[in-house]
């Protein structure tokens, strides 16, 4: 079961006049009128009610509408209801709406609304005391709750799950485990940040944190063993004009141990959707020594496209001609 957002279209109307009709969904908002008249709205009416707002989709098909404005607000058609969609298509419009810059997000619930709280909870909201919109409540028992970007990263980190594998953000438990593979086994000499003789807190400082939005980090765990990171580096392509911005850079290192048994391409590929459905990112570079042919072949494997072959790359280690991947979503 696959949940992505994306805007509303024409095609969502009468789904969305339907679902409006039923008192499980139209029953709980404080906005859309009820009944909802699809007929006299029309289809532009009907698509201009839910401006701002992200349609929800189950493998493909409509499931409901998620709002983060950044006011959040979500309804899911009741045969999709029970399933975690609602919480799962908050999660994806909460995370692009703080890697839009946001710093916090708020949201109204009625008490007897115990589905919506649950939800709340899970996102990490707490009571707001804070933001005064008092006025707005449609009804004056109505919880109101705020959410901070720190809150949302704790409650729903950056999480992936396949068949063999766990990627998770790397944690301060993980570091020795992480710095072992990296650095005493020989694999990190071809990361930009990386030096002989770090130690493992200058390493890991070299790698971003996750504080709920890109760029950030990650372990790949095998069962109960770390065997190696994935990770996204903000900073200039190589080569680029002075001012051109900055790009997400992704990198990666695994443990010779369980190199040659698909994990790399399992791990990429996971966490380049899971990246994509969350944060909605145009595009993701990588850029390779010219000499790593078994790295460039991956990449292409996984929806890279080299655009680059003529550049000079350099570490601390070492310096050579190199290679520019990119992949656009």
């Amino acid at each position: 079961m696959h949940v992505t957002l994306g805007p509303p279209t024409a095609e969502d109307t009468l789904a969305i006049s339907v679902a409006m009709m039923d008192p499980q969904v139209s029953g709980w908002l404080h906005r859309f009128p009820y009944p909802y008249d699809g007929a006299a709205k029309g289809q532009d009416g009907a698509i201009n009610a839910v401006t701002n707002n992200w349609a929800v989709r189950v493998d493909g098909q409509f499931a409901g509408m998620v709002l983060a404005t950044p006011e959040l607000g979500c309804w899911v058609h009741p045969r999709f209801q029970g399933s975690g969609i609602a919480t799962r298509a908050a999660i994806l419009a909460l995370s692009r709406l703080f890697a839009a810059g946001a710093q916090q997000a708020h949201a109204r619930y009625l008490p007897e609304n115990y589905a919506m709280k649950a939800i709340l909870d899970r996102l990490g909201f707490r009571p707001d005391t804070i933001s005064d919109v008092s006025s707005s409540l449609t009804r004056p028992d109505m919880g109101l709750l705020r959410l901070t970007r720190a809150d949302f990263a704790k409650a729903q980190p950056f999480q992936v799950q396949t068949e063999r594998l766990r990627i998770s953000p790397i944690r301060r438990a993980d570091w020795n485990f992480v710095y072992d593979i990296a650095a005493r086994r020989g694999v990190a000499p071809d990361l930009p940040n990386f030096r002989p003789g770090m130690s493992v807190e200058e390493f890991h400082g070299s790698l971003p944190q996750f504080t709920g939005v890109p760029p950030f980090w990650c372990k790949i765990r095998l069962q109960d063993r770390i065997v190696g990171a994935v990770g996204l580096d903000l900073r200039p392509l190589t080569g680029a004009a002075p001012g051109g911005g900055k790009a997400l850079l992704l990198g990666g290192f695994l443990d010779s141990t369980v190199q040659g048994l698909g994990i790399a391409s399992e791990a990429l590929g996971a966490f380049l959707q899971e990246l994509c459905d969350r944060y909605a990112v145009d595009a993701v570079h990588a850029e390779i020594f010219a000499d790593a042919e078994p790295v460039g072949g991956l990449l292409k494997k996984i929806g890279f496209v080299l655009e680059d072959e003529w550049l000079m790359l350099a570490t601390s280690v070492r310096s050579g001609p190199g290679h520019r991947y990119a992949r656009r979503f």
